[in-house]
């Protein structure tokens, strides 16, 4: 069956360039692209994978669907990125803000007994 397409390919190739060099190439990266299809210990392996995945718990289950969503491509991660820094810059924010109307009050407070007692 391999042979059939490699040389079906090949035909093909030849076919429309005649160039012998260019249907080697085709041959070797589509013989190997071919062979990755049909690789059994890949198929075993997307086997146990699934099997795993099928005996997690629901929220192990729902925490790795979550990881491959952010994961899985660039502008997820980079979205993923942006929003945890603005959320951080939110907080810091908040904290500074909240630390500065704090200490205003304060020495405002301390500032009105020293003048009450003299």
């Amino acid at each position: 069956e391999r042979l059939r397409f490699v040389h079906g390919f090949k035909a093909q190739q030849q076919g429309r360039t005649g160039d012998v060099e260019v249907g080697a190439d085709a041959e070797r990266r589509y013989g190997r692209l071919y062979d990755e299809g049909i690789n059994p210990f890949k198929e075993f392996q997307g086997e146990q994978r699934a099997n795993q995945k099928s005996k997690l718990h629901f929220a192990d289950r729902l925490m790795y669907m979550f990881g491959q969503l952010v994961f899985g491509s660039q502008g997820a991660r980079l979205g993923t990125f942006l929003y945890l820094v603005i959320m951080h810059l939110l907080v810091l924010a908040s904290l500074m803000r909240m630390t500065h109307h704090s200490s205003n009050a304060l020495i405002e407070h301390q500032q009105g007994i020293l003048d009450s007692r003299h």
